[in-house]
């Protein structure tokens, strides 16, 4: 994983042949730390807890530390594009 994710219109699900756009971080582990998501969006950690603590990030607690599912931040993605 590079860190960095590609949102060209080869990585959007119409463009890539998926119907149901599952696929915009194919490649990437189903849960992901606080980190490695802003990383991914390219803000600081305290900006991606502000997203999360907004209910804009959906997140998870999984052993008393703050993870973001794969799916959730596919949803984050999807919903920032189209507006």
């Amino acid at each position: 994983m590079t860190g960095t994710l590609d949102l060209d219109a080869s990585s959007t699900p119409s463009a890539s042949g998926g119907d149901d756009g599952h696929d915009l971080l194919a490649g990437y582990p189903a849960v992901l730390t606080v980190p490695e998501v802003a990383r991914l969006l390219r803000r600081s950690r305290s900006r991606t807890y502000t997203l999360i603590r907004s209910g804009q990030l959906r997140s998870v607690r999984i052993a008393g530390s703050r993870r973001v599912l794969r799916h959730d931040l596919e949803c984050f993605l999807r919903d920032a594009i189209e507006l």
